[in-house]
């Protein structure tokens, strides 16, 4: 026996094991599972949060998708890294 049952669905267990394994480790990038449990919400002055990730969303400017969240994470430190090169105290204009 090499299947496995939930509720009334039965798949083989190798099928099983790997949407286990795509939802604990967020492999495929579509469950918020490892995103939820990992959030940081606290920034430091010149580092990119999570929640600086989502601001778009709070500021109403766009949805943020779960794979465009983790692509953001993944590009982190280049995104910090064009930032801390502004100079301060420059005026937008």
């Amino acid at each position: 026996m090499n299947d496995v049952r939930v509720g009334g669905v039965r798949v083989p267990l190798q099928q099983a094991l790997s949407w286990a394994e795509d939802y604990l480790t967020g492999r495929n990038g579509t469950w918020a599972y490892p995103g939820y449990d990992t959030y940081q919400a606290g920034g430091e002055g010149d580092r990119i949060s999570d929640a600086d990730l989502l601001a778009p969303v709070l500021l109403h400017v766009n949805r943020i998708t779960l794979r465009a969240y983790y692509a953001l994470q993944k590009v982190r430190s280049r995104l910090e890294a064009t930032l801390q090169g502004i100079p301060k105290g420059i005026g937008l204009d």
